[in-house]
């Protein structure tokens, strides 16, 4: 654990990309569980990843765009 402290410490810009993806992702799925109540839809994790995983590599502002063609399947 001290190593990955020390790393973490001298190489910090790093983690920050991992760490605004994590937030980023956070802030799709709320999204995504936002649309679908708004349109009536119960929906699940699984639905969410679903998503995810099918739309492949794309910027997050993409993936909040084709979040309702897809709830409308």
């Amino acid at each position: 654990i001290e190593s990955y402290y020390y790393r973490l410490v001298e190489i910090a810009t790093n983690y920050l990309e991992y760490y605004f993806g994590y937030f980023q992702l956070v802030d799709l799925k709320e999204e995504f569980f936002k649309q679908a109540r708004a349109l009536g839809i119960g929906t699940t994790d699984l639905a969410f990843h679903t998503f995810y995983l099918q739309m492949g590599p794309a910027p997050f502002s993409i993936l909040k765009k084709q979040i309702p063609s897809f709830l409308k399947k």
